[in-house]
C-alpha cells in the first residue's frame, strides 16, 4: 500500500486489512502480522508491504482486479483496487 503526501501508510491498522476476503498472514508461533513499512517506490514516504494468508477464502471476481479494504488507527476506513498477478511464494 503506497504512502504519499496525502495518505500516510504508517497510520494503517494492519490487522484490519482484507484483500478479496484474505487477511494478513501471521507467524505461526507468534501473534505477529507479516507486514512492514518501507519506502518501496523511493518517493520519501513509507509504504506498507504485507503477506496475505493463503486460504480458500479468496473471493474471485474473474476481473483481473482485486479490492483491498482496511482501517486507519483512527477507525476511518479506506478501499483501493488495482490489477493483480498472483504468485506462489515461500511458506512461512
Amino acid at each position: 500500500i503506497y504512502g504519499d503526501d496525502i495518505f500516510d501508510a504508517t497510520e494503517i491498522d494492519v490487522s484490519s486489512i482484507r484483500m478479496q476476503g484474505l487477511k494478513v498472514k501471521k507467524l505461526r508461533w507468534r501473534d505477529f502480522e507479516l507486514a512492514f513499512f518501507w519506502d518501496f517506490d523511493r518517493d520519501g514516504y513509507k509504504d506498507l508491504i504485507v503477506w496475505l494468508k493463503d486460504s480458500h477464502d479468496w473471493e474471485d471476481t474473474d476481473s483481473g482486479f482485486a479490492t483491498l479494504t482496511g482501517e486507519l488507527k483512527t477507525g476511518e476506513s479506506f478501499t483501493g483496487s488495482d490489477k493483480i498477478c498472483i504468485r506462489q511464494g515461500r511458506r512461512w
